[in-house]
């Protein structure tokens, strides 16, 4: 950890003129928050929080350039040379009605009180240029021993707000702590307030905690239905009454995508998972299910939990998962029917994400594998997986995939019309059963057998075939 002492040379400079601009102005100015938490640490800042006594009318007259943030509550975007800086009155607050924001402010003079109403000692620091580290509640401390711990009675900071029992297991898997006895104690006994959050609030803090480096600091919160009210909550009922938070612990990595998160979620709320993540008792076989895949369709999107294509990507893998189910075949299938029933899906999968690109659809299988190796879902789907990503270079998955178009068998002779389509519909369905690429004779000659030609008939056309991949 750097001491507070050093902590004025990793400070931007826009940052201390702000601060230097409200003292030269007769009012207080202290770097406070999260801000001088990752300053502690070595870390850089997302963003800088300043408090100050100047009420907001004051700090708007101080600089030309500000956004009114949150200008009833006390907070006002100060803009330096671009850069943003939050500049916030001290206060204290009154009651949460809503257990997200309080009903009223009441603004001060003493940056003591501004400090102690905060959520975590942690985030309740303060440091100046001059007068150093202000820390009352001593949070240098416990972010020196990697401890999470509430500022004062730890059921009213989470009473006031819930989105901070959220923010608890964020902190410790971002963070590396572990949360104190009364900390997770009072979690459990709150944790019916995270229903009275937005879904948008508990994605952001659920998707930050499943992707952070220390996934494993959230299983003390274990039995305290915090994780299981905000997964429900998101995707609804669980099927199981077994914890969730050792699975989504063990299944948590930096690297996924928003689309593999919320595949695992979905699939933890259908099944029973084991401590490390293995599921159990759960029919996969559903997920290739048009009605199925619909209604979780119109949960996560039509109702806004997710951003469309957030939610559509992860019901793609969860229908790849489905269909390779479906269309398992035992260990003496040939390579050929396998490849067949490969391409199938993917034309399947393709049409299903309305005609998506080959790298996304990519990315959506090479997640798919991921998902099924760490969960132990199919045991057969790594090499179908390895096969799909091979295939899917240069399967055609539309008939504009074809190495022949409309105008091609037009100029071959074809009638313009529902005959057209049909054609080239039947010359996809055998481009799909072919072990390689089909060339633009091979389907012409087809279009041929299938229409009744003869080879006479379309080769006087053949070189002037108009094509274009």
């Amino acid at each position: 950890m750097i001491s507070p002492q050093q902590l004025i040379s990793h400070i931007p400079a826009y940052v201390l003129e702000v601060i230097t601009i409200l003292e030269t102005n007769g009012h207080q100015a202290w770097l406070v928050g999260g801000c001088v938490r990752d300053l502690l640490q070595g870390a850089v800042p997302q963003d800088y929080d300043i408090a100050t006594d100047a009420r907001p009318d004051q700090v708007t007259r101080l600089f030309d350039h500000h956004i009114m943030t949150g200008y009833r509550h006390g907070t006002v975007t100060v803009l330096i040379n671009h850069h943003p800086v939050e500049v916030t009155t001290f206060r204290s607050e009154s009651e949460y009605s809503d257990g997200r924001r309080p009903d009223q402010v009441v603004f001060h003079s003493d940056i003591q009180t501004d400090l102690l109403r905060r959520d975590f000692t942690i985030n309740s620091m303060a440091w100046h240029p001059q007068r150093g580290l202000f820390d009352p509640a001593q949070g240098q401390q416990d972010l020196g021993r990697r401890v999470l711990r509430c500022v004062g009675d730890p059921d009213l900071r989470f009473s006031e707000d819930g989105l901070r029992l959220l923010r608890a297991l964020r902190f410790c898997a971002a963070l590396d702590l572990t949360a104190t006895d009364d900390t997770v104690a009072a979690a459990g006994r709150q944790a019916w307030r995270i229903n009275q959050l937005s879904r948008e609030r508990v994605w952001s803090e659920l998707r930050k905690s499943m992707t952070s480096r220390y996934p494993v600091r959230m299983i003390p919160f274990a039995r305290t239905g915090v994780l299981e009210t905000a997964v429900q909550g998101l995707f609804g009922p669980l099927r199981s009454r077994r914890s969730l938070t050792e699975p989504i612990a063990a299944l948590s990595r930096p690297d996924r995508t928003e689309a593999e998160l919320v595949a695992l979620l979905l699939i933890l709320t259908c099944a029973a998972p084991d401590q490390d993540g293995t599921i159990r008792d759960v029919d996969i076989r559903e997920w290739s299910d048009g009605r199925t895949l619909s209604d979780w369709r119109k949960r996560l999107v039509s109702e806004g939990r997710l951003a469309r294509k957030v939610s559509e990507d992860a019901l793609l893998i969860l229908h790849w998962l489905g269909l390779l189910v479906i269309t398992s075949v035992d260990q003496a299938a040939t390579a050929e029917t396998t490849r067949r029933q490969s391409a199938g899906l993917l034309r399947l999968l393709h049409r299903r994400g309305a005609n998506r690109c080959r790298s996304a659809l990519r990315g959506l299988i090479e997640q798919a594998a991921g998902i099924c190796d760490q969960l132990e879902l199919i045991p057969d789907a790594g090499p179908r997986n390895a096969q799909a990503l091979q295939l899917i270079d240069w399967i055609p998955l539309a008939v504009t995939d074809l190495a022949i178009r409309g105008n091609d068998l037009l100029a071959a002779g074809f009638r313009q019309g529902p005959e057209l389509q049909t054609v080239l519909e039947r010359l996809l369905s055998h481009a799909l059963r072919q072990p390689g690429p089909v060339t633009r004779a091979d389907l012409l000659r087809l279009a041929g057998r299938i229409a009744g030609k003869r080879p006479s008939d379309l080769s006087g056309n053949d070189n002037n075939l108009s094509h274009s991949l």
